[in-house]
């Protein structure tokens, strides 16, 4: 983007940032922001806990979403500002009275380049990335500006109103389908090992845990027991349900109502409580207590591992939680709001049907920044264990012996002392029986030093539900703190209900993209990184593709953008390169390649295509 001609244009939106101030893991809660009479509300700005307790800062935080929120008003041509805002104050500091922001008349009027203003000849990422259009042509395609039109009249629209919260003790209930459904296909065997990891690996240390069960009824198995050591831990694990009961009735509504009143025994109300329910996934009755699941004020997360799933039940997610997870048996989507420091990272889960005599074979990374509490844990379905033999970078070994076997859970477990060995793990996990084995291993590690957040990955897709033949987008956040890592080795795993499991390779190049913002910085990697590499896991949940036709599917969809056209002159000779395209985006090959020469970039058009 370019300056244009007329005074007071800027082809930029002018916010001031904290960022340093502001805590990473909370960047990403925008689906509680909602767009309503061109005010945006439910925005949440959190503070790093590792930030110490500063007077300054509230008012700060107050200052610059205020002027935030005008800049945007005017330079979004009078369609949207901040509403209101929650500050989220780290539970470390001190409850306090904080100054009002300052009223002040902001006055200066910035836009975004619009096509009078854009210079479609300029050699820039905004150029290349968005079709040669301008900053406003493509924002003004969002969802939120076409549903709303510019405020009339002249006046600016009030400043945003804050609220001060501050994070309290975490609450969190597993509520867990015990009815006949779940004796099939091994689901309780699942359930109870991924609770258990949960609840042994994942979940903070000094947060409050509960149990409940349900077939057509409630029962409370743990009430709210705080996690302090590995003894608490074990403690909880001893309540999970061991046994389906023999009723084939499912009433999630009671197993709700049984999590709220575990959750109420802290302090009189579920509100801020988290209730993860597992499921075999149908219930006709769901509705019934939609309003109560509501007002609670409690987050819903759903795993269901039935085969299809009500409606209703996705649609407790949706209602009150920002990450879901259907279908997913996966406990570690649903990490801890605090710092990355302290909570249990995933850096490896890989699965396989083994076998007999064959083995499961390969090698996570520990890296630098990893390395405290790391824990190795293999589960299987049937039978013993499998032979395992487990290598350090240095040459020590382990095997089943060393490891703590629960043959009720099917699980063996090693959990390393100190700090994990960074570089290179092996591993190798042996189907010594004469039939099938399904098999897994779980690695999961601490970040190695509180002030070097490690490098996480988030996966999600943009829509949990689409129509054939729209495209489903899949995207994996790869960051360490606040700064993306670039050129990282991504690969997602679709796993369909009825099919094999379909991978693909996700770029930071812009293959394949429909739409891509301005990147930010990104962090350079350490000689450690460059050695070793880093290795990590993630689950993005589940989505749907509605009116597949049966049958051949026809061809739908076109090859992908070419974005990096580069042509070398040689003496009298010009070399053409670029990233050749794929049949559908960046998947399979193109067929031929159309090249016209043209002198301008705003003529690389022809009967509406675009051309190289």
């Amino acid at each position: 983007m370019t300056h244009g001609d007329k005074a007071g244009t800027v082809c930029c939106l002018k916010i001031a940032t904290l960022l340093v101030a502001l805590s990473p893991e909370l960047l990403f809660l925008g689906a509680g922001v909602q767009l309503r009479d061109n005010g945006y509300d439910g925005l949440l700005i959190a503070i790093n806990p590792q930030v110490s307790e500063d007077q300054n800062l509230i008012p700060n935080i107050k200052e610059m979403v205020t002027e935030a929120s005008f800049y945007l008003f005017n330079a979004t041509k009078r369609r949207v500002f901040f509403r209101n805002t929650k500050i989220l104050i780290p539970a470390t500091w001190k409850a306090n009275n904080y100054s009002k922001v300052k009223q002040e008349s902001y006055e200066k009027v910035v836009e975004f380049c619009n096509a009078s203003t854009h210079n479609q000849e300029a050699p820039n990422r905004q150029n290349q990335m968005c079709s040669l259009r301008s900053t406003w042509d493509v924002i003004s395609d969002s969802t939120d500006f076409h549903h709303s039109s510019p405020m009339n009249g002249t006046e600016l629209p009030p400043p945003p109103t804050f609220s001060l919260v501050q994070a309290g003790d975490k609450v969190v209930c597993l509520v867990l389908d015990v009815s006949s459904k779940m004796a099939e296909a091994d689901r309780l065997l699942r359930l109870e090992q991924a609770a258990e990891f949960y609840l042994m690996q994942i979940v903070e240390s000094h947060t409050f845990v509960g149990i409940v069960s349900f077939n057509s009824n409630g029962e409370i198995r743990a009430q709210l027991h705080q996690i302090n050591n590995d003894d608490d831990r074990k403690l909880l694990v001893s309540h999970l349900p061991a046994t389906v009961s023999a009723d084939p009735e499912t009433s999630i509504c009671s197993g709700l109502k049984r999590g709220f009143e575990v959750a109420e025994k802290l302090n009189g109300k579920a509100y801020g409580s988290v209730l993860i329910l597992v499921t075999s996934g149908h219930d006709e009755h769901i509705s019934n207590c939609l309003l109560t699941v509501l007002s609670s004020g409690s987050t819903i997360h759903t795993i269901a591992l039935g085969a299809s799933v009500d409606k209703n039940l996705e649609e407790l997610s949706h209602l009150t939680a920002p990450l879901d997870s259907e279908k997913k048996p996966h406990l570690t989507s649903f990490k801890s709001s605090g710092p990355s420091t302290e909570y249990g990272i995933e850096l490896e889960s890989m699965g396989e049907n083994v076998k007999p005599h064959h083995q499961l074979k390969s090698t996570v990374t520990v890296d630098n920044s990893m390395g405290n509490d790391t824990t190795f844990l293999v589960t299987w379905q049937t039978s013993g264990p499998p032979d395992i033999e487990l290598f350090e970078p240095n040459g020590r070994k382990y095997y089943t012996h060393n490891f703590t076997i629960n043959q009720a859970l099917r699980t063996a477990r090693l959990w390393i002392p100190g700090t994990a060995q960074p570089g290179p793990w092996t591993y190798a996990l042996n189907n010594t029986h004469h039939s099938l084995q399904s098999l897994k291993v779980t690695v999961t590690s601490r970040a190695s030093h509180s002030a070097q957040p490690p490098a996480t990955v988030e996966a999600f897709v943009e829509k949990d539900s689409t129509s054939f033949p729209h495209p489903v987008m899949i995207y994996a956040n790869v960051r360490k703190g606040f700064y993306p890592i670039l050129n990282a080795t991504v690969t997602a795993t679709i796993e369909p209900e009825t099919e094999e499991p379909v991978t693909l390779k996700l770029l930071d190049d812009g293959a394949g993209n429909i739409q891509m913002n301005v990147p930010r910085k990104s962090l350079g990697r350490s000689e450690e990184e460059q050695k070793w590499g880093f290795s990590r896991t993630s689950s993005g949940g589940s989505f749907s593709v509605l009116g597949v036709p049966t049958g051949p599917h026809p061809d739908t969809l076109p090859p992908c953008r070419i974005i990096d056209l580069e042509a070398v002159q040689v003496e009298e000779e010009v070399t053409l390169s670029w990233t050749a395209p794929g049949e559908d985006f960046d998947q399979g090959q193109v067929v031929t390649h159309c090249i016209l020469n043209k002198k301008r970039r705003a003529d690389r058009k022809e009967n509406g295509i675009e051309l190289l």
